[in-house]
């Protein structure tokens, strides 16, 4: 974010307690959720548990983005009796707790609950109670005015975008430990996030499978 005009911090609030919304279809939606589930260090993360719910037009979805992601239980749902069953999992289970959830059909207790649940989801539209909301590179001007407009008065959207996309970093918003209750901007970069994008050493891998192959033919 150097040699830019409107400087912006970087995100880093603490997932604990947050509903957070990523603005977005579903592929960027993927990226996003798992760029900021990996944000935040593997031991924090193994203090909760994680759950990953499916609805609506996302029932069959396959995320392979999560695949590294310890998950202590999968719900997809298809009807009110699955619901009760993922809102009574989340209810009794263990806390602290972390929510993915793929869907538009999230249950008002969800957002209202005070126990130590963390609420990840993501769509078009926010909730009014979304404690962060997440905006990928990609964001219009259009998608982050319509939003952001009620929360935050006077804000040249325009020029901050032009900058976040011209450093390619997204922006966040979030009151997360805000004392101004229209919340602040920040940046946040996907693209640095570990295990978004892996880098595979091709020569190291095709060396490691020669030596592989030649201790086999050893042992035979």
């Amino acid at each position: 974010m150097s040699d830019l005009t409107i400087q912006l911090e970087a995100y880093s609030a603490p997932i604990r307690k947050q509903k957070i919304f990523c603005v977005g279809d579903i592929h960027i939606m993927d990226k996003m959720y798992h760029g900021i589930f990996n944000m935040y260090s593997e031991e924090l993360l193994r203090r909760h548990k994680v759950v990953i719910v499916f609805s609506d037009t996302y029932v069959k979805h396959q995320p392979k983005t999560l695949k590294n992601i310890f998950i202590d239980a999968t719900f997809r749902i298809r009807d009110n009796q699955d619901l009760r069953l993922a809102y009574t999992y989340i209810q009794h289970c263990i806390k602290p707790l972390i929510v993915i959830w793929y869907g538009n059909d999230i249950p008002n207790v969800i957002y209202q609950n005070k126990e130590d649940i963390t609420l990840i989801t993501g769509g078009l539209v926010p909730n009014n109670q979304n404690t962060s909301i997440f905006f990928s590179t990609k964001s219009s001007y259009n998608e982050v005015y319509s939003i952001l407009k009620s929360k935050m008065k006077d804000v040249d959207f325009k020029t901050i975008l032009n900058e976040t996309k011209a450093s390619d970093v997204s922006l966040v918003w979030s009151s997360i430990g805000e004392s101004n209750k229209d919340g602040s901007l920040y940046w946040f970069d996907y693209n640095t996030i570990k295990g978004v994008q892996p880098e595979i050493n091709y020569a190291q891998a095709s060396e490691y499978l020669r030596n592989l192959a030649d201790v086999l033919d050893l042992k035979e």
